[in-house]
């Protein structure tokens, strides 16, 4: 896909918190959600793997835990690939519409999004 055909997809399918990362040889979209808890945090993940598993579509998860405990545990997800398809896309929204929204109702959110 073309790189400003990424951004687009991203504004049509209502992704404005994911951003578009281009390195040499590789598209990328990426977001970090922010988690009251560890627990949480690797629960969304976990939650994660298995969208990833219906769509086929494998993302880079992070979960990194600061030092300072005022600090919320951190989830950075990226789907890259040296072209980005629409279904790649797809998951991000999919993360975001199944996921975030029903762990904002639990509470287990910190924020809705951090972007860091």
């Amino acid at each position: 896909m073309k790189p400003e055909r990424i951004g687009l997809t991203l504004l049509d399918l209502e992704l404005f918190a994911w951003v578009v990362l281009l390195k040499t040889g590789v598209q990328a979209v990426q977001r970090t959600y922010a988690f009251a808890n560890f627990e949480y945090a690797t629960d969304f993940a976990a939650r994660i793997g298995k969208l990833a598993e219906e769509h086929q579509v494998f993302p880079t998860l992070v979960i990194s835990t600061p030092v300072a405990e005022a600090v919320p545990t951190l989830v950075e997800v990226t789907l890259a690939h040296a072209d980005l398809k629409p279904e790649h896309l797809v998951l991000a929204k999919a993360i975001d519409v199944a996921l975030v929204t029903r762990m904002e109702t639990a509470g287990a959110l910190e924020t809705p999004a951090v972007d860091v």
